[in-house]
């Protein structure tokens, strides 16, 4: 009787082993000293790594210039603590037709810069097919020429703190864009995240569901060209040149707090009002160190010194009475 328990134990043990070994179809390690691959379904081309077949890849390793290409349907990759360099070209690349899952493990980061010509690159992430970026670990694009994801389909992010610093759109998309439990920072040298595209008459909605982010542009913080802007149960601190939500279709704000300083309309969104807003006498100029304040004192918006001059203090969302404007050390009750 013990043998035969001895053996069921056994045989379950190795069904277990052989179910985890078939969920990582290959492990691959990026170095500058040479690419490893351990399983199928990945080919290497210099410093270009393809995933050519449908899987689960696991991605580790530091590799200063080199891309991750995936040309196969149904593609996870699992990217733990890697980090990617790249020159002239997008760092990770999903060709038109295909699909992919990226996944950033609770606990890891994975860090890309891409550097060159705005000419040669769309993002430092690109997407052509259909895309989702999942975990609960952080995705950082420390630099980019052009936006931080682009996708030419529509994207999805769950989960995961991004910090995108980025010359382009933090994320652009033609089509539609949702963010879920998202936190985190997109510095973008123009729109925080844009989606839609009215030159090729493509409407993309923009959704945030229970997400919180600080946005910093010389753009629009958030841009649809066509679509609505859906925001439910987040909190949105922007710093903006421009608006922080521009679009010709519906914003809606659902149990959700936005407080802004930017350097136009903080809601250029047809009839949507905030709950305050209002042009500031003397605009704040480039290198003010700001704190927006509720009457309690809780802090809504911060900076240790702006980026631009900016004129327009937007709240909305939260109990509006009391806010006080600090510029460089001195206090103003805005209402």
């Amino acid at each position: 009787m013990m043998k035969k328990l001895l053996a069921a134990v056994l045989c379950l043990l190795m069904l277990c082993a052989c179910a985890l070994a078939e969920e990582v179809s290959a492990t691959v390690t990026l170095s500058d000293e040479g690419i490893k691959v351990s399983g199928s379904g990945v080919t290497v081309e210099g410093r270009k790594v393809m995933f050519i077949s449908g899987g689960t890849y696991e991605v580790t390793g530091s590799l200063s210039d080199g891309r991750l290409i995936v040309d196969a349907e149904n593609v996870t990759l699992r990217l733990v603590d890697v980090t990617l360099g790249c020159k002239d070209n997008d760092a990770i690349t999903v060709k038109k037709e295909q699909s992919a899952v990226i996944e950033i493990p609770e606990g890891t980061e994975t860090v890309l810069t891409v550097t060159g010509s705005a000419d040669n690159i769309k993002g430092a992430i690109r997407n052509r097919g259909s895309l989702s970026v999942t975990g609960a670990g952080t995705l950082t694009v420390a630099g980019c020429p052009a936006a931080g994801i682009h996708s030419s389909a529509d994207l999805s992010v769950t989960g995961v703190t991004l910090s995108l610093r980025t010359e382009g759109d933090g994320i652009h998309a033609k089509e539609d864009v949702t963010l879920t439990g998202v936190s985190g920072t997109i510095e973008a040298g123009d729109e925080g995240i844009q989606c839609g595209d009215d030159g090729e008459n493509i409407e993309g909605d923009l959704r945030l569901n229970d997400c919180d982010l600080r946005l910093v542009t010389a753009g629009d913080a958030l841009r649809t060209d066509l679509g609505d802007v859906m925001i439910t149960g987040s909190t949105l601190r922007v710093i903006g040149e421009k608006n922080a939500v521009e679009t010709p279709g519906t914003l809606t704000l659902e149990e959700s707090t936005l407080a802004a300083i930017t350097g136009k309309a903080a809601l250029n969104a047809g009839a949507a009002e905030p709950d305050f807003t209002c042009k500031l006498v003397s605009p704040l100029a480039e290198g003010t160190a700001v704190t927006l304040t509720d009457g309690t004192g809780n802090v809504l918006l911060s900076s240790d010194a702006l980026p631009w001059e900016l004129k327009r203090v937007t709240v909305t969302g939260t109990d509006t009475a009391g806010l006080t404007l600090t510029r460089d050390g001195t206090a103003e009750t805005l209402n």
